[in-house]
């Protein structure tokens, strides 16, 4: 029997601090609850249906999906990116996606030459299409970059989708469609984030690939 079997069937033996125990298990409670006021609140999956669509509409159409955050958010844009170049679970042709905040060179001469809230929107100007959708990930709602990204769209004719938390009151008045995470905490956010993002590469493949 191997040392993970042992620990399975002894659910009560513990390896650590009781303090730790009870923090892990907070910690799972929390993301739990988190992920059941989504699932019964139709609000919340209304939305995240219709940004499914927007998204299946656009690669339909022969458009691509753009994506950029920063910090933890700029990780699930590149992991998000790669489930669409790649594969999510089926076998199929790659889609394009534009992921904003990849490009060390581009991000460091677009900050250094004219600021970094301009990171994102100038790549934007170089590559963005009307009929194309923008994702623009912020926990808090207040990323400037991403504001200024929307404001290029809007101007090109871009569908705009935010990703935010329960603050993220100013990016949910400036966008086209808007999911916030009804919680201040950003782990939890951003955990909901990546629920999200998968479930609309889920819903891409199975529409464009049936």
């Amino acid at each position: 029997m191997n040392k993970i079997q042992q620990i399975m069937d002894q659910p009560n033996l513990l390896y650590f601090s009781k303090p730790l125990y009870s923090l892990i298990q907070n910690e799972i409670e929390e993301a739990y609850n988190l992920k059941r006021l989504l699932l019964t609140n139709p609000q919340y999956i209304e939305i995240i249906g219709k940004i499914c669509e927007i998204c299946i509409k656009a690669y339909q159409l022969n458009n691509k999906v753009l994506i950029a955050g920063n910090g933890g958010s700029a990780a699930d844009a590149i992991h998000f990116g790669g489930e669409l170049h790649g594969r999510f679970l089926k076998e199929r042709p790659p889609l394009p996606v534009r992921v904003l905040n990849s490009d060390i060179a581009s991000l460091t001469a677009i900050a250094n030459d004219y600021g970094y809230d301009s990171i994102f929107s100038r790549q934007i100007q170089a590559e963005g299409n009307p009929g194309d959708v923008f994702i623009g990930i912020s926990t808090s709602g207040n990323s400037l970059n991403i504001h200024q990204a929307i404001e290029v769209c809007q101007k090109r004719k871009i569908t705009t989708v935010g990703l935010t938390g329960a603050n993220g009151l100013a990016l949910f008045e400036k966008v086209n469609y808007c999911l916030m995470i009804p919680t201040l905490s950003t782990p939890r956010i951003q955990e909901c984030h990546t629920l999200v993002l998968h479930t609309i590469c889920l819903a891409i493949e199975r529409a464009i690939f049936p």
